[in-house]
């Protein structure tokens, strides 16, 4: 059975959306990956009590082909991501799970896949997007809202309509460590 965003996100969906369409009209934003729901486990497997979010820096120039984190099939679309898929698959032999059968909720600090770098420049969050050059002090503000909002209803849609307890978080890079 597949989920919708809105069926499977029921409090964070309507924020996520409307999030996504407010990134696009920022000053350096563009069309937002929308996380992916997760699929469901194999028979005999259950996902546990606790939630489990993979939090990174901005989504990989190669993931726009695929128009988000995961194929149509629950892949990883970006190089890191399927080494981070085949590490976990490796930890169990009997069972390969897609990436998206690995995480509860999967996000970014930026949401738009963005090249690697600009000019000659690796690509930073806060040198090249969030910061008073590009932005405003309000868009600023609404887009640290916004983000905590979307992680407030995420975190009670897991609470509520999935019954957990608790989180384990992985929080990948230097950008996404300084700002998750």
């Amino acid at each position: 059975m597949s989920l919708s965003g809105a069926n499977h996100f029921k409090r964070a969906w309507p924020r996520i959306l409307s999030f996504a369409a407010f990134f696009a009209e920022l000053p350096g934003g563009m069309p937002a990956h929308l996380p992916p729901v997760p699929k469901p486990l194999p028979e005999g497997m259950r996902r546990g009590q606790r939630s489990r979010f993979y939090l990174f820096h901005y989504p990989s120039p190669h993931s726009a082909k695929h128009g988000g984190y995961v194929t149509d099939e629950g892949h990883a679309t970006d190089e890191t991501t399927r080494m981070l898929e085949r590490a976990v698959n490796s930890s169990h032999n009997s069972v390969n799970l897609t990436f998206d059968q690995h995480f509860d909720y999967i996000a970014d600090i930026y949401d738009g896949p963005h090249p690697f770098k600009v000019g000659k420049v690796d690509f930073t969050f806060d040198k090249h997007f969030y910061n008073s050059k590009k932005l405003n002090p309000k868009q600023m503000a609404d887009w640290r809202a916004g983000k905590v909002d979307i992680l407030k209803n995420i975190i009670v849609d897991e609470i509520v309509e999935r019954g957990r307890v608790g989180a384990d978080v992985l929080v990948t890079g230097v950008q996404a460590q300084k700002w998750w």
